[in-house]
């Protein structure tokens, strides 16, 4: 009953896929995208922006040299006393070169399709994507990364 609830719920979820929501990222990655949906049922955006979204509450999952002290860094012991996450402690920095959002350990545990073998550069700019607009606003450098990875 759980599983059947669970697999009508992600069906539910994936019913629009992201073309309808005018998002853009490049010619060959917005196909990708479509014909994954086509072809398989997977909305890889949905999947990437769900991902953001966790990754970015969990700073304890971040690499290293990605985790940077916010401004709320000073209030992290008022947070623990109080019993409040204190993920807004730090900020992500995402001009970091390697591992982004985690994706090396990400990618190896997905599961092996045809539409993820050979495709972490893709997940990477989808993972770009949602965070630049969902998670924090830097269109400057989205101009910058997606000049690099088209």
């Amino acid at each position: 009953m759980i599983f059947s609830f669970l697999k009508e719920a992600h069906r539910v979820n994936n019913m629009f896929p992201y073309y309808e929501q005018n998002i853009y990222i490049s010619d060959k990655i917005n196909e990708w995208i479509n014909e994954t949906y086509k072809k398989h049922g997977v909305n890889i955006y949905n999947f990437c922006n769900e991902w953001v979204e966790y990754f970015g509450n969990r700073p304890e999952m971040w690499p290293k040299g990605h985790k940077q002290k916010s401004e709320h860094y000073a209030k992290r012991a008022e947070y623990d006393r109080l019993g409040i996450s204190n993920y807004m402690c730090w900020k992500y920095d995402y001009k970091q070169k390697d591992n982004l959002f985690g994706l090396d350990a990400l990618y190896k545990n997905m599961p092996k399709k045809v539409f993820t073998i050979d495709k972490k550069q893709e997940f990477e700019a989808v993972l770009m994507y949602c965070w630049l607009h969902g998670i924090t606003s830097d269109a400057e450098y989205w101009d910058k990364y997606i000049e690099n990875v088209s």
